[in-house]
């Protein structure tokens, strides 16, 4: 018997040599196509052959849990099924559990209980929608409380740099010496807001408010009275008011405003009631007393 392909011609009798022709190494035996009958390479046909073979036994496999069903009746149900649109199996059961509940309701005797589920479910959707216009507006609170916030900022600065320019220009400062005499000022002043009105505090060292003696009763000390302050204790920062020297005369016995008009520590002018009165409201100021005094 023949091979139909050999890789050695030489094992292939010599007078039948001839019937086989090379190709990619090998020798092919050449035969002519009679009735249908020939020599092919039927690798590929035989790949497809087990292919569909596969795809039927998969087919069958798929089709075996529907082989009792009438296709006809099959397309019937399918429409019928077709016309409740999305409803879900699990959707259908909480429509039959609801329908059987409300359809033991005997609504002369239960009329209450309808009432009550319909007013729960309006309170309800109140509820949520209340929720959501109430997160809306704690925003927008939260912003305009920003805003407002920042604006009454900008407004202490003003008030405060306006009332410590006003009193500065009054009491005539050497031209350059504003913006330090500012500073000095600023150090001691804070705005307060009380019933919605802005006013300017001046401040003692422990950052509570200061007040003054006029006559018997205390009352604030004002920008004014600070103003007066600083000129007498920084006198070189502020033009001269006589021929005596630049601003208030060193070593004089005069005291700020609202105080006393001379040093209770001089021995001229000695006054325990004054000393207790301001070393209550100015430490400070007293002991610069008590030093011009020579009482240090």
């Amino acid at each position: 018997m023949l091979d139909a392909i050999v890789t050695d011609i030489n094992t292939v009798p010599e007078a039948l040599r001839p019937s086989y022709k090379e190709d990619n190494g090998k020798f092919v035996l050449q035969v002519r196509k009679v009735d249908g009958f020939a020599l092919e390479n039927i690798t590929g046909l035989t790949n497809a052959l087990a292919a569909e073979r596969t795809l039927k036994a998969q087919a069958e496999a798929a089709l075996q849990p529907f082989k009792d069903i009438d296709p006809a009746t099959a397309r019937q149900a399918i429409a019928a099924i077709s016309q409740y649109g999305d409803i879900t199996p699990d959707k259908a059961k909480q429509f039959k559990t609801d329908f059987e509940r409300l359809s033991a309701i005997d609504p002369s005797k239960q009329a209450d209980v309808l009432a009550g589920e319909k007013i729960e479910a309006a309170v309800n959707a109140v509820k949520g929608e209340y929720g959501t216009r109430e997160t809306q507006y704690q925003g927008q609170i939260e912003a305009l409380t920003g805003v407002t916030d920042k604006l009454k900022g900008q407004l202490r600065t003003l008030m405060v740099g306006n009332v410590v320019k006003g009193e500065i220009t009054k009491l005539g400062p050497v031209p350059g010496n504003e913006l330090a005499i500012e500073l000095l000022a600023e150090r001691q002043i804070k705005t307060v807001e009380k019933d919605g009105q802005f006013e300017v505090q001046v401040l003692d060292a422990a950052g509570n408010p200061r007040v003054k003696l006029e006559g018997s009763t205390l009352v604030p000390f004002t920008v004014s009275d600070l103003m007066a302050e600083i000129k007498q204790t920084s006198p070189g920062l502020f033009a001269a008011e006589n021929k005596g020297g630049i601003g208030i005369t060193p070593g004089s016995s005069a005291s700020r405003p609202g105080g006393t008009t001379s040093n209770p520590w001089s021995k001229a002018t000695w006054s325990r009631t004054e000393q207790a009165r301001i070393t209550k409201n100015d430490p400070n100021e007293a002991a610069r007393l008590r030093a011009q005094a020579g009482n240090a």
